[in-house]
């Protein structure tokens, strides 16, 4: 058995047998790359196209899938389709309050609001930026703010659950200290606007009442604010799911790939980030600084909001160090005897040949074939790369669900054997009593 339930995609991978290049190899678009250095370097990749070009192409692990193939003919190219002439977008954002919800249940309508100073206000020009922060604290304490008050883009379900005067704790979104968190009211085209920011479905309440992006929100549910409030049938700010498919996709997930197949992620966690050899779950992306993760974060900013506008690039960086900045989550029990036997049980069957401690994760890439779970996802033709990659199993006991289409909700049900879900069987043969002390040992990482 090699185990694994990851904490940022939540996709389980083993059997490392069919490796693909480490993290460390160049790639296989590295021979486009341009003479610039491509050390992590905040002011080249806010000015320079040809460094973010060299990221790019240095980063992407494979060239065929769509997704790869619409950023290489678009991005960081000066033609007349290129990304980088389309235009500069810097909102300004305010809290929902429940206070202001109230107002908007009552009134039936958004509020006029006055918005003060954007988050990109002070730093200058992309040409030539002025006053970027110095240290890395002020680079996390700025990516912070970006992402719980930068929009994605306009979310007008929402604004209609609002007016219709439901409370949004019930489709799962979070209130804390009077606010809802990642739900805003922006201005746009002269008028209020309810907007949804990262937070919304990456960030959650930790034991010690901080919000943060270190576990994701999987209480959040799409499908049904979509169904309660005239959504199904337009376009979707984060969620692709077809209107007939939305009664399967329930809280915490949702489908980004529009290729007309329903293939739920659910919602990943960012704590650790950091140590992840890859990004994404189909390991689409060399993860090897804050470049790879910034421009990363940078176009899917941009295709959510189909290229219409871009964010400001200082704020990209960021936002990309402070989710590098995350910790893993915390495991959510303390050792004991039955836990230090499943740690015997983990190294006896093979689990720590893909999930090496103390990262509990590695840079193998393991195929669709070999993994056995919901292919949909690893195989479609626009993200798909026939392979999955090892997320860390760090704070897995409290990762829920399990798989990277959030197939289990508990981790017995992950290992029972009388499961019916397909792939990742390692675990199901062991006796119950390995099991338990499995499981009690997972918890503890």
């Amino acid at each position: 058995m090699r185990t694994w339930i990851g904490i940022v995609t939540l996709l389980c991978a083993a059997a490392c047998s069919d490796r693909a290049a480490p993290a460390a190899d160049p790639g296989p678009t590295a021979s486009a790359q341009p003479a610039v250095s491509l050390e992590d370097d905040p002011r080249a990749y806010i000015t320079s196209a040809a460094y973010r070009r060299g990221i790019l192409e240095r980063d992407l692990v494979d060239p065929k899938p769509i997704y790869a193939r619409v950023r290489l003919r678009h991005y960081s190219l000066d033609h007349e389709r290129g990304w980088d002439r389309v235009p500069l977008t810097d909102w300004t954002t305010l809290p929902l309050t429940r206070a202001l919800a109230t107002q908007i249940a009552t009134t039936k309508r958004l509020p006029e609001l006055e918005f003060g100073a954007s988050l990109a206000a002070g730093f200058g020009t992309e040409q030539a930026p002025t006053n970027l922060p110095t240290t890395e604290e002020a680079w996390v304490a700025l990516g912070e703010r970006v992402f719980f008050e930068y929009p994605m883009g306009i979310a007008p379900v929402v604004g209609r659950a609002l007016r219709d005067g439901i409370d949004l704790r019930d489709y799962g979104l979070i209130e804390h200290e009077g606010s809802y968190i990642g739900v805003r009211l922006a201005k746009h085209n002269g008028h209020t606007r309810v907007v949804m920011t990262c937070a919304s479905c990456h960030a959650s309440v930790g034991e010690d009442g901080v919000v943060s992006g270190i576990r994701a929100n999987r209480d959040y549910d799409l499908a049904r604010i979509r169904l309660a409030h005239g959504g199904a049938n337009e376009a979707q700010l984060v969620d692709a799911t077809r209107p007939e498919d939305l009664d399967k996709l329930g809280p915490g997930r949702s489908d980004v790939q529009r290729d007309d197949v329903f293939n739920p992620y659910a919602f990943p966690d960012f704590g650790g980030i950091v140590d992840m050899p890859y990004l994404h779950h189909t390991a689409n992306w060399y993860h090897r600084g804050v470049a790879s993760l910034a421009i990363r974060v940078e176009t899917v900013f941009m295709t959510h909001g189909r290229v219409s506008d871009r964010p400001p690039r200082v704020l990209m960086w960021a936002l990309a160090t402070y989710l590098r900045s995350l910790p893993p989550p915390p495991p959510v029990a303390e050792p004991s005897p039955e836990s230090e036997r499943g740690r015997q049980v983990f190294a006896a069957e093979g689990c720590d040949a893909c999930h090496a401690p103390p990262l509990y994760t590695s840079d193998v890439r393991v195929s669709l074939d070999e993994m056995g779970t919901d292919r949909a996802a690893g195989e479609s033709p626009l993200r798909g790369t026939g392979y999955w990659r090892v997320p860390s199993l760090r704070g897995v006991g409290g990762n829920a669900p399990y798989l990277h289409h959030g197939a289990f909700a508990t981790l017995e049900s992950m290992f029972d054997p009388s499961r019916t879900e397909p792939g990742h069987r390692y675990g199901l043969d062991l006796q119950p009593h390995e099991r338990a002390q499995l499981l009690a040992f997972l918890r503890t990482i």
